[in-house]
């Protein structure tokens, strides 16, 4: 399964790049970045619904679903309040 969704429907789209990197750690690059759009690529089929959290997240930070993934709660949270660290 691949889903392409266009930037123009991305909110916070400026900060769509630490997104994308925290939820391919815990993902196993479950988003690609192409020209205009990301493509959705679940490691699983049919996605798991996890999965389908993080691309929620991606795509509407600020509705703030419940990441259960383990160490996601944590770095999504530090990401809302803007204190991402190496």
């Amino acid at each position: 399964m691949s889903t392409h969704i266009e930037f123009s429907k991305i909110s916070d789209f400026d900060r769509v790049d630490d997104r994308v990197s925290i939820i391919n750690l815990a993902f196993d690059n479950l988003i690609g970045m192409n020209a205009g759009f990301i493509e959705f690529c679940p490691n699983q089929n049919p996605p798991s619904g996890a999965e389908l959290i993080a691309l929620a997240w991606l795509v509407n930070p600020t509705a703030n679903p419940p990441l259960r993934r383990p160490g996601l709660i944590r770095i999504s949270s530090s990401w809302c309040i803007g204190n991402i660290t190496n």
